[in-house]
């Protein structure tokens, strides 16, 4: 029950993460800081999908 619970709290947070940075990117116009947002939010999206 509290691994469950636990699973969905870092979920969130991930997600969380992932929209903010998303936003903050497609909001800039330097393509460096676009990139960098791709470098951090590929991983991340990539555990939250492993997470079962």
């Amino acid at each position: 029950m509290i691994d469950a619970i636990m699973v969905i709290v870092y979920r969130l947070i991930v997600l969380l993460v992932l929209g903010l940075t998303a936003w903050s990117a497609l909001d800039e116009e330097d393509g460096y800081f676009q990139v960098m947002a791709a470098f951090l939010v590929v991983p991340l999206l990539l555990r939250v999908l492993m997470i079962k």
